[in-house]
C-alpha cells in the first residue's frame, strides 16, 4: 500500500518538474486588425442579482468593441430590464439540455462575432481585458486564448483561501508550461474562442467538465490553443464547505467521465504530447484514493502489527531527505512565476483541504464506475452560515478509526515502532480535522462576536499573524532567490553520501550464489549474478574490535553482515538467518568451514530499550528459530571469533520501516 502512494507521489512530481523545464509567458503580438467580438456569461436561477449586475456592467467598460449577451436560463424579468439598460443582449431558452454548454451554444445562435468569450457571471473584467488577448489571432490556426482565473475573495474564509492556493501554481508556471507542449486547457471562466473554431466542433461541448471536453475537442481536430499569464478579471472562489465539495465533485465526475469516453475516442487524432496531457490530468482525482491509502497505512500497522515496507531507514533517509528537500526548494524557485506576490508559499492551506476532500473524489470515481449522474450546478457564490455536520462525517471516521488504532497498539505493545506509527495516526488526525475546523469557521465568526474573550485572543493572533506574515515573504525572497544553489549543493553531498557509503559496501553488494539458493530472499537478478537487498546491519558498517591479544599483529576480522530474510516477522513464523562474508570484494554466504566462531542469542529489550531477556539460539552460520511476540522488541546478536579477535553485530529481525 505505502508503494502504491509514493509511486503516485513520485509520479505527479516527475509530471510537474517536465513542466517546469518549459515555461514560457508568450509576447503579445502587434494588432493587425480589429475583430468583432461577442463577449458571453450566464445567469441561472438562483444567483445573486448583484452579482449578475456588477458582472454585466464590468463587460460593457470593456474598451475594445464587442457586443454583449446575458444567457438566462430563467427568462428573469429583473435582468431582461437590466440588460436593456446596459445595451446587454437577453437570450433566453426553452430547451434546457447540456446544461451550461447548451446554453452557450443557443446564444451563439444569435451571436455573429468572429471571436466568443465565454466569462463566468462571478468574474469581473478589467477595462483592458480584450487588449492583450486578441493580437494572438493574428495566427490562423490559434483556436483559443486562455487567461488566468484570478479571485477576489480567496482571503474570505480558509475555504476559499484553500480552494485558491490550489490553483496559483497551476495558472503560473505549470499553465505557461503548456504553451510548449501544445497542451493548454481551457478553463470555464475568460476563455476567448474562435468562432470558426467552436463551429468547426459543433459547438461548446457538453458535459461537467465541458471546458476540459471543448479543449479536447479543438486540439483533437488540430486547433492550437495559447495561454497568456496576465489577470485581466477577477472571480469567487468557493468560500464554504458545501460550495467546494460541490464543485470538487462536479469536476472529478466530469474529468473521470471524459477519461473513460472521450478520450480512448479522440486518443488517435492527439499528438503525442497532448496523450499523455490527457491521460495523466484525471490521475489528480485519483488522489483521494491514495489519501485513503494513507490514513489505513498507520491504522492497519498498529492494528495487526505489520510493516508497510522494509526498508533501512538510513537509507532511505540518505535517499529522501535530499529529494524532499529538493521538491520543496525547486517548488518555491519556479515561484517567480505565479502570478502575485500574495500567491507564493508552502501553500499549506490548500493541501490540508485537499487531503480533507479525498472522499469527494472517490466518490466521483465510484459515481464514473457505476454511471450515476450528477447535476450540473454552478458552484453557489453565495457566503453564510450554513449547516454541514453531514459533510465532516467522513473525515471524522478517519479520526476516529485512527484514534482507537492508536490505543489498541500502544496498549498491545510500547515500543519505537508503535510510536511512530502513532505518530503517523495522529498526524492523518491532524489533517483531516483542518476541514472540519475550517467548515466552522463561520459559526466561530458568530461566537467570536458575542464573546469579548475571543475577541481579545483573535486580535492578539491577527497580529502575530501580520508579523509573521512579514517575516516569511522575506524568507521566501531569500529562499526563491538561492534555492537553485541549494538545490545543486544537496545534490552534491547526496551523490558524495552515496559514493563514499558504496565503497563501503554500505549499499546492498552482489552475491555469487546459485539462484536456488536465492529463493524467498529479496533479490534483482543480473545475469548469473544476485543483488540482495535485504542484507543490511542496523548499526552500520564501523564495528569496535575486541582483540584478545593486544599485542597480535593479524589482520582483523572479515567483514560480516547478517543477511534477513525478506518475510513479514509474523509471531511464529519460522525465519532462518545467515552470515554473509566480503571476499576478494565479493559478498558470499558464509560457511561452517571459514575457521570462524558464530554465536546467535535473542535478546529483548524493554520499553526503555534496556536489555530484559536473553535467549541463546544456537552456533553456526545460520540460525532458523520462531519469531517471538511483539518482535519489534527484540533485537538478533551474533557474536564472530576466530579465537584471537572478536566482535558483536546486531540486527532487527526484520526492518519495520
Amino acid at each position: 500500500m505505502l508503494l502504491i502512494s509514493i509511486v503516485f507521489i513520485c509520479i505527479k512530481i516527475t509530471v510537474e518538474w517536465i513542466h517546469y523545464f518549459y515555461i514560457i509567458v508568450p509576447d503579445t503580438p502587434v494588432a493587425e486588425r480589429t475583430y468583432t467580438v461577442d463577449i458571453l456569461t450566464t445567469f441561472c436561477a438562483g444567483e445573486p442579482y448583484d452579482m449578475i449586475v456588477e458582472c454585466l456592467t464590468a463587460i460593457q467598460a470593456i474598451t475594445y468593441p464587442h457586443q454583449a449577451y446575458l444567457c438566462d436560463e430563467a427568462d428573469d424579468p429583473y435582468l431582461k430590464s437590466v440588460c436593456q439598460k446596459l445595451g446587454v443582449h437577453h437570450i433566453t431558452r426553452t430547451d434546457k439540455t447540456d446544461a451550461k454548454a447548451g446554453n452557450i451554444n443557443n446564444a451563439l445562435k444569435y451571436a455573429s462575432g468572429e471571436i466568443c468569450v465565454v466569462l463566468d457571471p462571478d468574474h469581473i473584467p478589467f477595462p483592458e481585458f480584450l487588449d492583450p488577448i486578441i493580437p494572438h489571432f493574428n495566427d490562423p490556426g490559434i483556436g483559443y486564448v486562455q487567461i488566468v482565473q484570478a479571485y477576489r475573495n480567496f482571503d474570505q474564509t480558509l475555504i476559499a483561501k484553500g480552494a485558491a492556493q490550489q490553483t496559483f501554481q497551476f495558472y503560473g508556471p505549470i499553465m505557461m508550461a503548456m504553451n510548449k507542449y501544445g497542451t493548454v486547457l481551457a478553463i470555464g471562466a475568460n476563455c476567448t474562442f474562435r468562432r470558426a473554431a467552436l463551429n468547426s466542433i459543433g459547438g461548446h461541448a457538453a458535459g461537467l467538465a465541458e471546458d476540459m471536453h471543448t479543449a479536447m475537442k479543438l486540439h483533437a481536430a488540430g486547433w492550437k490553443s495559447i495561454y497568456v499569464p496576465i489577470v485581466l478579471a477577477r472571480g469567487l472562489v468557493p468560500s464554504t464547505l458545501s460550495a467546494y465539495y460541490k464543485q470538487q465533485l462536479k469536476w472529478s465526475r466530469g474529468v473521470f467521465e471524459l477519461w473513460v469516453k472521450t478520450y480512448p475516442a479522440l486518443f488517435k487524432k492527439f499528438t503525442w504530447q497532448q496523450k499523455l496531457h490527457y491521460g495523466i490530468i484525471p490521475l489528480h482525482y485519483l488522489s483521494g484514493l491514495v489519501f485513503l491509502i494513507n490514513f489505513l497505512i498507520p491504522v492497519l500497522a498498529l492494528s495487526f502489527d505489520i510493516s508497510p515496507i522494509n526498508i533501512d531507514m538510513v537509507r532511505f533517509a540518505i535517499f529522501g531527505v535530499p529529494l524532499t528537500v529538493a521538491i520543496i526548494l525547486i517548488r518555491h524557485f519556479v515561484q517567480w512565476w505565479v502570478m502575485e506576490d500574495e500567491e507564493r508559499g508552502f501553500h499549506v492551506v490548500g493541501g490540508l483541504l485537499m487531503i480533507g476532500t479525498w472522499w469527494v473524489y472517490l466518490l466521483g470515481f465510484l459515481y464514473t464506475l457505476i454511471r450515476k449522474d450528477v447535476p450540473y450546478i454552478p458552484t453557489p457564490k453565495s457566503y453564510q452560515v450554513e449547516k454541514n455536520t453531514h459533510l465532516n462525517i467522513p473525515n471524522l471516521l478517519v479520526v476516529a478509526i485512527s484514534l482507537c488504532a492508536v490505543f489498541y497498539g500502544l496498549h498491545a505493545q510500547r515500543n519505537l515502532y508503535t510510536i511512530i506509527m502513532s505518530g503517523f495516526a495522529l498526524l492523518n488526525c491532524f489533517i483531516v480535522l483542518f476541514s472540519v475546523a475550517a467548515s466552522r469557521q463561520q459559526h466561530f465568526r458568530v461566537l467570536k462576536s458575542e464573546k469579548n474573550i475571543i475577541q481579545k485572543a483573535t486580535t492578539f493572533i491577527s497580529e502575530f499573524k501580520a508579523s509573521f506574515w512579514l517575516m516569511r515573504r522575506r524568507f521566501y525572497t531569500r529562499v526563491r532567490s538561492t534555492a537553485l544553489l541549494i538545490t545543486a549543493f544537496t545534490t552534491f553531498v547526496l551523490v558524495y553520501v552515496v559514493v563514499s557509503y558504496s565503497r563501503v559496501g554500505f549499499f546492498d553488494p552482489r552475491f555469487e550464489i546459485p539462484i536456488e539458493k536465492a529463493f524467498n530472499w529479496q533479490e534483482v537478478q543480473t545475469g548469473k549474478v544476485l543483488t540482495f537487498d535485504g542484507v543490511k546491519s542496523v548499526y552500520g558498517n564501523s564495528f569496535p574490535y575486541y582483540h584478545l591479544d593486544v599485542n597480535s599483529k593479524t589482520t582483523a576480522l572479515p567483514h560480516i553482515k547478517i543477511l534477513l530474510p525478506a518475510k513479514a516477522t509474523f509471531a511464529g513464523t519460522l525465519l532462518t538467518y545467515h552470515v554473509v562474508m566480503l571476499k576478494n570484494e565479493l559478498w558470499q554466504l558464509a560457511g561452517d568451514a571459514d575457521a570462524l566462531q558464530y554465536k546467535w542469542e535473542l535478546v529483548k529489550n524493554t520499553n526503555d530499550y534496556v536489555i530484559d531477556q536473553v535467549q541463546y539460539l544456537g552456533d553456526g552460520a545460520s540460525i532458523s528459530f520462531n519469531i517471538p511476540v511483539n518482535p519489534s522488541m527484540y533485537q538478533l546478536y551474533l557474536y564472530v571469533s576466530d579465537g584471537l579477535r572478536f566482535e558483536i553485530i546486531r540486527s532487527e529481525l526484520n526492518t519495520p520501516l
